[in-house]
């Protein structure tokens, strides 16, 4: 007997089981179609997914990540980016044009450089030659006599040296005749 106390109990508990299993009420449920179930299934998984957008949605608001205000920054930030590129490019001419500006003026200023330096050349020429042509002038009211007026030596090589001299007789005498000695007495290399 102790056998069936551990097996599953006394005759007395199986017969309680038995009435009460057939006098319980059984209800009949009818299976639903397998296109209510679909449907049903369609319907938690949308309101599921709304839930979890509109979750989503303010979890983003809520950190500052807010879509709409980073379009919108978004398109002031190209607009911003537009304006400032067509400033550069402006500026860039701009600064092309007087680099242009500023070579012109720099060959130009080497141009009026080089006239100015041989404009220079030519006056000190020309008063040179205006010396030369003044000193030809005849002084008749200076002394009488012979006189230098003008000697101008130039080297030509290493050992020449060349020459030009002007003697010019003062006072009324028309005729000269004399001898003319140049002697030229210098130091070389110490």
């Amino acid at each position: 007997m102790s056998l069936n106390v551990f097996r599953g109990g006394s005759v007395k508990l199986k017969r309680r089981r038995l009435r009460a299993a057939s006098s319980s009420r059984v209800t009949v449920a009818t299976p639903l179609s397998w296109p209510t179930k679909l449907c049903l299934v369609a319907l938690l998984a949308g309101a599921s997914a709304g839930i979890g957008i509109w979750i989503y949605q303010q979890s983003r608001a809520f950190s500052g990540l807010d879509i709409e205000d980073a379009r919108r920054k978004l398109v002031e930030y190209q607009g911003q980016v537009q304006v400032l590129a067509a400033e550069r490019n402006v500026l860039s001419a701009m600064a092309n044009s007087a680099e242009s500006e500023l070579t012109i003026e720099r060959a130009a200023q080497r141009q009026l450089a080089a006239q100015v330096k041989q404009l220079e050349a030519e006056n000190a020429r020309l008063k040179e030659d205006l010396s030369f042509f003044d000193s030809l002038l005849p002084n008749a009211t200076g002394p009488s006599g012979v006189a230098i007026r003008r000697l101008k030596i130039d080297q030509v090589g290493p050992n020449q040296l060349r020459y030009r001299l002007l003697i010019m007789q003062g006072g009324k005498s028309d005729h000269f005749s004399g001898v003319l000695q140049l002697v030229i007495s210098g130091l070389q290399e110490g």
